[in-house]
């Protein structure tokens, strides 16, 4: 756990109501396992980001798959007060998963130091050898600028 992201979720599906209430559907509380490969999967993660310094500040996340980078985005936040939660919501990215791989989250504060939030395999059921994943034909850059 990270003293700057005390909360890190990954799941299949994410939603916010009108009362600012966040839900999180089909929770992944371990490794990925699929049934085949190729695989499609369709993952959203949600994080509580906890500024310490009021004003602006910069999330950047970088999402890779045996320690090739897949998708990275940046987040600005203003920032009222130090020290408060900031929810953070990636609802429904999208992944094609050919061979067992290992999944991580990394983030970079205000261009500090890279730090791991999370990290999983994905791998077929039985399998038991590690290997990589390629990227989807579109880029999820641009998808994950327009989330944040």
């Amino acid at each position: 756990m990270s003293e700057q992201f005390p909360t890190v979720i990954l799941c299949d599906h994410l939603t916010q109501d009108v009362q600012n209430k966040h839900s999180a559907i089909g929770i992944y509380s371990g490794d990925i396992s699929v049934s085949r490969m190729p695989a499609d999967l369709r993952l959203s993660l949600f994080l509580i980001f906890i500024p310490h310094t009021d004003g602006e500040n910069t999330v950047e996340l970088e999402f890779s798959f045996d320690e090739a980078s897949a998708a990275k985005g940046v987040a600005n936040i203003s920032v009222t007060k130090a020290n408060a939660p900031v929810p953070m919501m990636f609802p429904q990215m999208d992944f094609n998963v050919t061979k067992n791989t290992n999944f991580r989250i990394y983030a970079t504060v205000a261009g500090g130091e890279r730090e791991l939030l999370l990290d999983k395999k994905i791998y077929i059921d039985g399998a038991s050898e590690s290997s990589s994943l390629t990227a989807p034909a579109q880029s999820h850059s641009e998808d994950l600028e327009e989330n944040i």
